[in-house]
């Protein structure tokens, strides 16, 4: 529910590293208000990150996933299932010429 209300009318911002505790990498990001905020995250490194944060609920925000990050899921999916699934037909037709099928 909260994904669908930041794709319909959340604000998307920059928010800048700002520290690191034990569990946590802490961002700051500033509102259209001028209120500041931060999000936390597990990632890694310092770059700037695009937070998107909801008008009416400013202090919860989510880290967007860009394309090139979706990209690279895709093919770490695509490649291991489209080999198996070469794997599975060709057991299947091996088997089936072994029992005189083919």
């Amino acid at each position: 529910m909260e994904d669908w209300r930041l794709k319909r009318r959340g604000v998307t911002v920059v928010a800048q590293f700002s520290h690191c505790t034990n569990k946590w990498r802490v961002y700051t990001y500033t509102t259209a208000t001028g209120q500041s905020y931060t999000y936390r995250t597990t990632g890694s490194g310092t770059d700037p990150l695009e937070v998107a944060y909801d008008p009416e609920r400013p202090g919860t925000a989510r880290a967007g996933v860009s394309l090139p990050d979706t990209l690279i899921m895709v093919l770490i999916l695509v490649i291991p299932g489209s080999v198996a699934v070469t794997g599975v037909f060709l057991v299947g037709h091996a088997v089936a010429a072994l029992w005189g099928g083919w």
